[in-house]
């Protein structure tokens, strides 16, 4: 029987980290984050990689350790690395490996500027559709707008 998994995702900085240790702590359960276990299978920090390796690099090392995160025996919450659903292969081992949560990142409306608002808007495996096109959405839009 597959143990179960929670996988966190969202964009970069907003709260995946620090809200999947909260999960894993609350529930018991081992936790992975993906750049974390990056930058120890590697040696080196992400910006490292990028600055070193390029953005290819990063990702496909991003993959592999998201591939292993998802093998665990134990249940585990997962951190994944917000630019990892760029990729179609990535996007369908998350949908497959557990439980998919969408962590926000407008802190705005979190009570207190709470970093635990986001554990109450867990969507099941099944909405991952809507996460998954809602993320890529913001993506494009931030693509899209100027840097200030």
């Amino acid at each position: 029987m597959t143990p179960p998994r929670i996988l966190l995702v969202g964009m970069m900085g907003c709260g995946k980290t620090t809200t999947g240790g909260i999960v894993a702590r609350r529930l018991g359960w081992d936790y992975r984050d993906s750049d974390a276990d990056v930058e120890a299978l590697t040696g080196h920090t992400v910006p490292e990689i990028f600055a070193n390796e390029g953005e290819a690099a990063f990702r496909k090392v991003e993959a592999e350790v998201l591939a292993t995160a998802c093998t665990s025996e134990l249940p585990t919450v997962i951190s994944v690395a917000g630019g990892a659903v760029l990729s179609a292969d990535n996007r369908k081992l998350i949908r497959e490996c557990g439980t998919v949560a969408w962590t926000g990142s407008n802190r705005s409306g979190w009570p207190n500027g709470s970093v635990t608002a986001p554990v109450a808007r867990f969507s099941r495996a099944t909405r991952a559709r809507s996460w998954r096109a809602s993320s890529l959405n913001g993506l494009r839009t931030m693509r899209r707008s100027p840097t200030p």
